[in-house]
């Protein structure tokens, strides 16, 4: 009976979370209330109370993971972009080059011949960003 009534508190505490916009911290339990022994299994077993919160949070972290999926036509076309952003690329590109952040001449020359696609300058960008601020 016990096992069957948590599946289901369970169930109703991630829907009050997750659809009815409750705090994550509605709990009822002793401590809170303080004047009640309620609920008693979670009074007689502080660990099953404990349990429960961390069943219902990791169904709601479940639930909220959700699965990104780039598109891989996207990711793959060819930056389409005006002749200044291009300059500013090369720009920003070369100066990482020669600063020793980036170590491969085919990236500036992927921009200067305007075939870089929209998943190498994300690539590029957060690697760029992140090794200048492990130097600085």
């Amino acid at each position: 009976m016990e096992a069957f009534m948590r599946i289901h508190l369970k169930d109703l505490a991630v829907y009050l979370i997750k659809e009815r916009g409750f705090p994550n911290v509605f709990f009822t339990h002793k401590e809170v209330v303080g004047w009640k022994e309620c609920p008693l299994p979670w009074i007689k077993n502080p660990g099953e109370y404990e349990r429960f919160k961390q069943e219902v949070n990791s169904k709601l972290n479940t639930l909220k993971e959700e699965v990104v999926t780039e598109d891989d036509d996207d990711m793959n076309k060819v930056l389409n972009y005006a002749q200044w952003t291009w300059n500013e690329l090369d720009q920003y590109i070369g100066d990482a080059y020669n600063d020793k952040i980036i170590d491969e001449w085919a990236w500036v020359e992927k921009v200067r011949k305007k075939k870089l696609t929209y998943g190498e300058l994300l690539m590029l960008k957060v690697l760029i960003d992140e090794r200048r601020r492990k130097r600085g």
